[in-house]
Parts: C-alpha cells; structure tokens; sequence
C-alpha cells in the first residue's frame, strides 16, 4: 500500500469547489472509514493513496472535459500552496527542481520512486516518472504547466513521452519555458 501526505488529499477537496456533489461523495467515503473529513486530515499524516484517487475519479467524473481536467487540476497545485514553499524558490528551474525532488518526500510505499531529472537548463527541464495506477499523467503535466504560469511564463510548453507502459508506466515530461 503507497500513502500520500494529507495535505494532498485535502488540497484536491479545496480544489473541488467546483463540482460540490461530487466531493460530498468522496468526502462522505473518507469519513466514514478515517472518522475524518477532507479538511481534518493531518497535513504531514500518512494516508493512502485510494483517498487522493478517489477525490481526483470524482473531479474526472464531474468535468465536462474527463481526464483533461487533470490537467486543470494540476496547474492550480502550486499557485494554491505557493505562500508555504521556502522563499529561496524563485525561477522556474528552482521551482521545478523542488517539485521532482519534493515527489518522494510527500508519497511512500512500493510503488513510489524517485524522479530523475534528464536535463535541467534554463528554459528546459526534462524529468522522468514512473506514474503508478493511482495517478495520471495528466496531472503532473498540470502541475508543471501551474509552476512555469505561478512564475509568470505564459509560453510554457509540456510534452510527454510514455517510455514504458504497463500498471505503472514510466513518463519523460519536456518542460520547457
């Protein structure tokens, strides 16, 4: 089983404000097996991952545009918690160097693995993720996408490459600015 920091989980119930319903569900399913809401849960606690995926299958399943809501979705990430990152952050580079070296210390078990960075140039970073079944492509691919806009980059561009598919595929994301 692979767990995820709370404040993930409670982040995607924030940022569900959007399709109340379908986070009423989700949250209704949390309680009832945790005794806590989306908005109680200890933001440096460990939580399975069913609970993330379950709050990111309702978003899907809410949005006119399906699974490329993920990528909506990802892009308000950082833009959300910017005012709790550490102040050195400043360029597009610091900010996608934290996030992939950031990934291991919000998510455990044995299907979460270090990303490696490829490239990382000004204007350019190429990083590889495995993507385990309780995610989406699509959401990292937002998540960068939210970096490159917070720091005020309105070109950005982020291609991707599935290196190996499988349960847990392996991605090249081509971020570049």
């Amino acid at each position: 089983m692979s767990e995820v920091r709370g404040r993930y989980i409670t982040s995607a119930g924030f940022l569900m404000s959007l399709y109340p319903k379908q986070r009423v569900e989700a949250d209704r399913l949390l309680y009832a097996q945790t005794g806590k809401h989306f908005y109680e849960l200890e933001p440096e606690g460990w939580y399975d991952t069913k609970w993330i995926k379950l709050f990111l299958d309702k978003y899907v399943e809410a949005s006119p545009s399906g699974d490329n809501a993920l990528i909506t979705f990802g892009r308000k990430i950082y833009p959300a918690i910017k005012s709790k990152l550490p102040e050195h952050l400043k360029t597009p580079l610091d900010y996608l160097r934290f996030e992939t070296e950031g990934y291991v210390q919000a998510h455990k078990g044995p299907d979460v693995r270090p990303r490696k960075i490829l490239i990382a140039l000004d204007g350019e970073f190429i990083v590889q993720a495995l993507v385990p079944q309780w995610h989406n492509s699509k959401m990292y691919e937002g998540v960068f996408l939210g970096i490159l806009e917070m720091c005020g980059v309105k070109t950005g561009k982020v291609t991707k490459e599935t290196i190996l598919e499988s349960k847990e595929s392996i991605v090249e994301f081509h971020v570049t600015w």
